[in-house]
């Protein structure tokens, strides 16, 4: 049932849509972040069963705020997303983005032909509870909320979008040590930038992740 071109209830009945993975409050917590909505009426709007995702859109203007449309975005789609919230015993491992679609240029293996993709599903993304993520050009901690929107905005990129994470010979701008590639990377800060500019975020855009410096807890 749409109203205002917006589902009021939406579970994708065809078996593609967005799962989770993980200890359900935490998971929650991070979708909650990404929708932007107090805690109280986020609470009225999502459900989960069995790690499946459900989200009560009725009424909001999905279009002005950049995380509900993310979100609308992943359980709409025709591709079948998994997000994932566990401990992990490598801080390497604390933030990774997988799609079915190949990473680089030049590169078309997608991530499950290196049997990291979960099967049955055409994009991961999975962040380590036990993993504190700190900016080391600001020296500031971020939170895994904004981690984990940073990376389903990338995944989908990559794998509806099916953009390669970057193209090396694509620069947009250069600033300072940091170079701005076009890709799936630069398409989720730029819907980052837009949230926050909505007045959603703390403002801390995840500009490259070698600067995200992972540790285990």
């Amino acid at each position: 049932m749409f109203v205002a071109g917006n589902p009021i209830l939406y579970v994708d009945p065809d078996g593609k849509e967005l799962h989770t993975k993980g200890d359900s409050t935490t998971v929650s917590g991070a979708i909650s972040y990404m929708s932007g909505l107090s805690e109280k009426e986020f609470r009225t709007r999502y459900s989960s069963s069995n790690g499946r995702v459900g989200f009560n859109f009725g009424g909001l203007d999905v279009e002005s705020n950049e995380g509900l449309k993310l979100l609308r975005d992943l359980i709409t789609s025709e591709k079948r997303y998994l997000f994932q919230m566990e401990d992990v015993t490598d801080p390497a491992a604390g933030e990774e983005v997988l799609s079915e679609y190949g990473r680089m240029p030049g590169d078309d293996r997608p991530d499950k032909d290196l049997n990291r993709l979960a099967p049955g599903y055409n994009g991961v993304v999975s962040v380590g509870t036990n993993v504190t993520f700190v900016d080391e050009v600001r020296g500031l901690e971020v939170s895994k909320g904004n981690i984990a929107w940073h990376g389903l905005a990338e995944c989908y990129a990559r794998t509806d979008g099916r953009q390669k994470w970057a193209y090396p010979d694509r620069i947009l701008s250069n600033v300072g040590n940091w170079t701005d590639y076009e890709g799936a990377h630069h398409t989720a800060m730029d819907r980052q930038f837009r949230r926050v500019a909505q007045g959603y975020g703390s403002g801390h855009i995840i500009y490259f992740p070698h600067a995200i410096r992972m540790t285990l807890r």
